[in-house]
């Protein structure tokens, strides 16, 4: 047993060896291949552990060891149908949840921008219908300092 453990301890080091020797573009393959695999090993224990979290917790209810919740209307009373819940359907419940909730806050932005573009559509109105009310100069009379004496030119090597 000892003497395999010590085999696949050097088969590994003789791995990333290799792998350390490869070019850039099997390197990248490798390391995408090995992130995904982590990724995905972390989410199934993770899935798993909330599933197991989720079905304790729905043992322990009140409700499910043949007591009643005093209001089953009130926001944190648990019924009867919900006494064996797995992750899914608390995934499902809370997936609703959260695009109701992100639904409102784009309808609230939408009549956000409609009002802006009404306070705009005025603001442009009054703009764009007033007339000059100030008069300008020509040029010729543009950075002319009156009793200044007025500066020879000196030509340039």
């Amino acid at each position: 047993m000892f003497k395999l453990l010590i085999k696949a301890y050097r088969d590994l080091k003789e791995f990333f060896f290799d792998l350390q020797d490869l070019d850039d573009r099997r390197k990248k393959i490798w390391f995408i291949l090995a992130t995904s695999l982590s990724i995905t090993l972390v989410l199934i224990i993770w899935f798993i552990h909330f599933n197991n979290f989720v079905s304790l917790n729905s043992n322990q209810n009140p409700i499910s060891q043949g007591q009643s919740a005093q209001d089953e209307s009130a926001p944190g009373a648990i019924s009867e149908k919900t006494s064996s819940e797995s992750f899914w359907s608390v995934f499902g419940r809370g997936f609703k949840i959260s695009f109701k909730n992100i639904g409102g806050y784009f309808e609230s932005l939408i009549n956000n921008v409609a009002e802006q573009l009404k306070h705009w559509e005025d603001f442009s109105k009054n703009l764009f219908s007033k007339t000059n009310d100030f008069s300008s100069q020509g040029a010729q009379l543009n950075f002319v300092f009156k009793g200044l004496e007025p500066i020879p030119s000196t030509p340039l090597p």
